[in-house]
């Protein structure tokens, strides 16, 4: 079977220096091209009257952690003859709901689990739901993964 697009959602915030190897390798192997993707969910208002500045605060802390995620990502393919791209979202639904629609260009979707506490997962995109939405084959890598051996 041969991928010539691969989906590679970079979880915001953390460390994906093993998920962005494995993704460089596979490119390499089926000679495709790479979708980066990352999203950020935000906080739903809780009152009638939100508070703007806060929604600002959220929005821009949002926006930088998804430019730091796509440097990282970028940086991984740095040298390699891979044709990339880029996509985000900072929306108050799930990033996994995100994810599975943009899956629809890509081949293969390459993926960590879910990682930290119960608090610190709230906002990340859950495996779960993206696996059952993606209508693709999903490959799940492990945090301590760095290559396909």
């Amino acid at each position: 079977m041969s991928y010539k697009s691969l989906l590679t959602h970079i979880a915001a915030g953390r460390d994906n220096t093993n998920l962005c190897t494995v993704s460089a390798t596979l490119a390499d192997m089926f000679d495709a091209a790479v979708i980066g993707i990352a999203g950020a969910r935000l906080t739903p208002p809780f009152s009638t009257e939100p508070a703007a500045d806060m929604m600002q605060y959220e929005l821009e802390a949002a926006e930088t952690t998804l430019k730091q995620s796509e440097a990282e990502f970028r940086a991984a393919f740095r040298g390699k003859n891979t044709r990339l791209s880029w996509r985000t979202v900072c929306d108050y639904a799930p990033v996994s709901d995100f994810v599975a629609q943009e899956a629809r260009a890509a081949d293969l979707v390459v993926t960590s689990p879910d990682s930290g506490t119960f608090l610190e997962r709230l906002d990340d995109t859950h495996v779960g739901p993206l696996v059952l939405q993606a209508r693709r084959p999903v490959l799940i890598v492990p945090k301590d993964q760095n290559d396909l051996k």
